[in-house]
C-alpha cells in the first residue's frame, strides 16, 4: 500500500465564489501550488475565467501545466517556497502595474 502523502480536495463554495470573482474581473493574481489545484480551479471556474487574472505559479510543473491549457504564466516562484511565490506575486502585480497605470 502506497502511502498517501497529500490529496488535494475542492473547496467547492471557495471555488465558486472564486470563479464568481474571475467572471467580475475582480481577480488581479491567482497562485497555484500545483497541477492538481490548477485542475480543480479550471474545473469550477473555466480556463476563460482564468484568463483574465495573472497566474503566478510555484514552479516548472505548474507551469507546464498551466500552459498546456492555454494559459499564459505570469510569474513562476524561483524556488518551490512560500517567500519565493510571494516575490514572483509582487514580481507579477508590479509588472502589471507598469503596464495598466493601476
Amino acid at each position: 500500500v502506497d502511502p498517501v502523502l497529500y490529496e488535494t480536495r475542492a473547496d467547492e463554495a471557495g471555488a465558486r465564489a472564486l470563479a464568481d470573482a474571475l467572471a467580475r474581473a475582480a481577480v488581479d493574481v491567482v497562485t497555484l501550488a500545483s497541477p492538481s489545484a490548477l485542475d480543480a480551479l479550471a474545473a469550477t471556474a473555466g480556463s476563460d475565467a482564468l484568463a483574465r487574472a495573472r497566474v503566478v505559479t510555484i514552479g516548472r510543473v505548474t507551469s507546464e501545466a498551466v500552459r498546456a491549457r492555454g494559459l499564459a504564466v505570469a510569474a513562476e516562484a524561483a524556488a518551490p517556497d512560500a517567500e519565493s511565490l510571494a516575490a514572483a506575486v509582487l514580481r507579477a502585480a508590479t509588472a502589471s502595474a507598469h503596464r495598466t497605470g493601476r
